[in-house]
């Protein structure tokens, strides 16, 4: 970084300029054992993206009838709404 000092106002301010950076291209060549772990997390985010987007499409039908349906919008709905989901899947596995 280069510092400039420059008078505004009657007062000093000090600015701090950036400077261009190098960037670097990598390329990962992952064992087939490392495959499945980078794909485990990717698995479950596309999981719970479609699992999120049938929750609000559902909501959304449900709404075409009934103007009392609450549709989760926000994040906070979508992950309340997930882990109610979740939950309430993992007892089922247990009853």
């Amino acid at each position: 970084m280069i510092d400039s000092t420059l008078l505004l106002g009657g007062r000093w301010h000090t600015l701090q300029l950036m400077t261009p950076h190098t960037m670097f291209r990598f390329s990962l060549d992952p064992t087939v054992e490392q495959q499945k772990l980078l794909a485990r997390p990717a698995g479950a985010a596309q999981f719970a993206y479609n699992r999120s987007l049938r929750a609000v499409q559902a909501a959304l039908t449900a709404g075409e009838s009934t103007s009392h349906v609450k549709v989760p919008w926000t994040g906070f709905d979508l992950i309340n709404a997930f882990n109610r989901y979740s939950v309430k899947r993992h007892w089922a596995c247990f009853s």
